[in-house]
């Protein structure tokens, strides 16, 4: 698309006219003296930078990706005609393919020069009302999400009544819970396998992905090149050993399961691609599990220090000169289950071993 160039000198017809060049040079409105001007797209009221568009713009725009803009090279200074802060940019309508003059925003406020009406809309100034634009795949680009469609991506509220697995040693020796953690909360008892594959437990707010709830509800606010984050891992050694005595019951809490989902750009207002990764809380849902609770026998200890376990409330070791190693003496129980999120007991013991 071509650029509108400034013409060469103008002459006027007559003295009284003479301002006209002045006005000529700032590319407004020399026509009345006889020259003529491609005009330029002008910042106010009657501007359409910007503006949402269905299929043309008027002001010497065109309708890009929804938007009223022109096509420009990243490399080029040539956006500055159009408003104040315009560049060129190659991550707002189409990331990394097509690059068009935009104006980048942190705030309302930062688009208050453009004129009024204008907001900002995932990190760039919009005008206009969003509702019926398409986009260049075609999809409704800012149109109201089906509220059927996005409430599947949505949390599952849990049921209000609380449910735990009690884990209780029959037995009549001490046993020591090897706990599965994630490095920043409380460890779980327990781990859980769900048709073989261990499902995931971890809390949503430790994670680094995006939660699909929160992309509903506030929409995409991630700078470009975060369209999908990886999850966190960290190594954290072993966790604390968790002591239960004989005749003792100790109840593990279940909490819903962590699923990665891909959620529809309608459902994200500002998404940059026809999906994004994100993930939600869902309730588990019955089949054939595998609920795991690893122990130990006699911890290892190093000689000649205090290796009583010292449990806290919880029965969580405070004791860090206890721990399990390969040289500990384990005892693993596993019990098939056909749920996860319901209440049941585990019976464990060291009777006979």
């Amino acid at each position: 698309m071509k650029r509108h160039e400034s013409m060469g000198k103008a002459t006027p017809r007559n003295p009284l006219c003479a301002w006209c060049i002045a006005l000529f040079l700032g590319a407004a409105g020399a026509g009345a003296c006889g020259g003529s001007v491609n005009e330029a797209p002008s910042i106010g009221s009657e501007s359409h930078f910007l503006a949402y568009c269905t299929a043309r713009c008027e002001g010497g725009l065109d309708c890009i990706a929804g938007i009223c803009t022109r096509s420009c090279l990243t490399q080029e200074a040539s956006c500055g005609d159009l408003a104040a802060g315009a560049a060129c940019t190659n991550q707002s309508v189409e990331p990394g393919q097509v690059a068009v003059c935009d104006v980048s925003c942190a705030s309302g406020a930062e688009c208050g020069t453009l004129g009024s009406g204008y907001r900002c809309e995932g990190g760039f100034c919009r005008s206009g009302s969003s509702a019926g634009v398409v986009d260049a795949a075609g999809a409704g680009a800012g149109a109201a999400p089906d509220e059927a469609v996005c409430e599947a991506f949505r949390d599952q509220s849990p049921p209000p009544d609380v449910r735990a697995i009690s884990i209780v040693n029959t037995g009549s020796v001490p046993l020591y819970i090897v706990p599965v953690t994630d490095c920043q909360t409380r460890p779980s008892l327990l781990s859980v396998e769900r048709e073989g594959p261990f499902i995931d437990l971890t809390p949503m707010y430790l994670r680094c992905g995006h939660p699909c709830q929160q992309l509903i509800e506030e929409g995409w606010h991630y700078p470009p090149g975060e369209e999908a984050s990886p999850l966190c891992s960290v190594d954290c050694g072993l966790p604390p050993l968790v002591e239960i005595g004989p005749g003792q019951t100790l109840l593990q809490p279940v909490t819903r399961e962590v699923v990665q989902k891909q959620l529809p750009r309608a459902c994200a207002q500002g998404a940059p691609l026809e999906t994004v990764t994100c993930e939600s809380l869902v309730i588990p849902p019955p089949g054939n599990y595998t609920l795991t609770v690893r122990t130990v026998v006699n911890p290892t200890c190093d000689s000649g220090v205090d290796c009583a376990c010292h449990p806290d409330a919880t029965g969580t070791c405070t004791n860090n000169n206890l721990r399990a190693t390969n040289s500990s003496t384990p005892l693993i129980f596993s019990f098939p289950s056909s749920g996860y999120f319901q209440n049941q007991t585990l019976s464990i013991s060291a009777s006979g071993n």
